[in-house]
């Protein structure tokens, strides 16, 4: 297999999209088996993909910084759509936006310290979750 970058196009966020394409010798030697999009963010890390083979074990989204003080940053990557919601420890939500673009911020300076809960629904059914520190 030979997987060959095609394009780099920076974005506002610092990072960039890769497209590319991947031949799969052994296929077919002579046409492109498949062609990818990669979005990684300004360290390098890869927050979103379009066909790209599944095995690739990079968190999907960039949730930073974490722990955090004041603002919590989410970098969605290629998805859109999507509702977070915030839980403390016992469970309860603090906090549940709608966002519509990739790139967003979230004030939790009035937290108090300790470990909080997110939980991202995108539009298509998809549920991410983690965990934050508020320092």
């Amino acid at each position: 297999m030979k997987v060959l970058v095609n394009d780099i196009t920076k974005t506002s966020d610092g990072g960039c999209i890769l497209v590319g394409k991947i031949w799969d010798w052994q296929i077919n030697p002579f046409f492109n088996s498949d062609i990818f999009f990669l979005k990684l963010d300004r360290n390098g890390n890869i927050v979103g993909s379009q066909g790209i083979n599944a095995a690739i074990t990079q968190n999907e989204i960039l949730v930073y910084p974490n722990p955090a003080k004041d603002y919590l940053n989410f970098d969605m990557g290629l998805y859109r759509d999507f509702q977070l919601s915030v839980y403390n420890q016992l469970g309860q939500i603090l906090l549940q936006k709608n966002f519509t673009t990739g790139n967003n911020t979230i004030n939790i300076r009035d937290f108090t310290t300790g470990i909080y809960f997110y939980k991202l629904l995108t539009k298509n059914g998809k549920v991410i979750s983690e965990k934050f520190v508020k320092e």
